[in-house]
């Protein structure tokens, strides 16, 4: 039984013969490859484009192999953003809630867990002339502050926690 590709697999194998001529189809067959089809279908239309103006520039003579073509739809395709990454919101919970010293910021921090993004589950910041620090994600979930873009609850609800004080004055709704 023979495979029979899908739309996209078809549109990108004639516009591969047209831009490599006869030797990309004498090489890789007359019809979509279900190797290369499968590529195109967990692909974007926007990532297979991109990859596609890529072959121009990197593989000006010869057609690139799926592993190459694979490799330039994945970088097009690029990491979904996210935000910051866990190791990266740590490390500026412990620089904004720690006291740390000239040593301590410029030391390397050890992370605990994973290397990389969301499996990080701490920090350890060494003790160089002062206290070290162990902190985990939970110890910076805990603490939830109110967002950066508007400070003024947060602020008055730590003023209000010191006395009974009037802080309506110093902050006005407007």
């Amino acid at each position: 039984m023979s495979y029979k590709p899908s739309e996209r697999g078809k549109l990108l194998w004639t516009h591969m013969v047209k831009r490599y001529t006869i030797k990309f189809a004498h090489d890789n067959g007359q019809t979509c490859r279900e190797d290369w089809d499968a590529l195109v279908q967990r692909s974007t239309d926007a990532a297979l484009r991109t990859a596609l103006e890529k072959c121009k520039t990197q593989h000006p003579q010869y057609a690139p192999t799926l592993p190459q073509f694979q490799t330039l739809v994945e970088l097009a395709s690029g990491p979904a953003n996210t935000g910051p990454s866990a190791a990266w919101k740590l490390c500026e919970y412990v620089i904004a809630n720690r006291k740390l010293t000239g040593a301590q910021l410029r030391s390397p921090w050890t992370y605990l867990g994973g290397d990389r993004g969301e499996s990080i589950t701490g920090v350890v910041v060494p003790a160089l002339d002062g206290v070290g620090y162990r902190v985990l994600v939970e110890d910076m979930q805990a603490f939830d502050p109110a967002p950066r873009s508007d400070p003024k609850p947060r602020v008055r609800s730590v003023m209000e926690e010191l006395g009974d004080v009037n802080w309506g004055s110093a902050f006005p709704d407007g």
